[in-house]
């Protein structure tokens, strides 16, 4: 991951729910106690958001 990628730790009721990975290329989600991400294209998490 690149240095200047935003990193965002995700809370609720003071527990860690995962990390954000914001970048130019793609936002990712890496859940709490999982070594792996799950990554988007942000043409794909434009659709999924408008779904929503």
């Amino acid at each position: 991951m690149d240095s200047a990628d935003l990193v965002i730790e995700v809370t609720s009721d003071g527990e860690k729910l995962g990390e954000l990975r914001v970048s130019r290329g793609s936002i990712d989600w890496a859940p709490r106690n999982h070594s792996y991400a799950t990554s988007l294209s942000w043409e794909r998490f434009d659709r999924m958001m408008r779904e929503a």
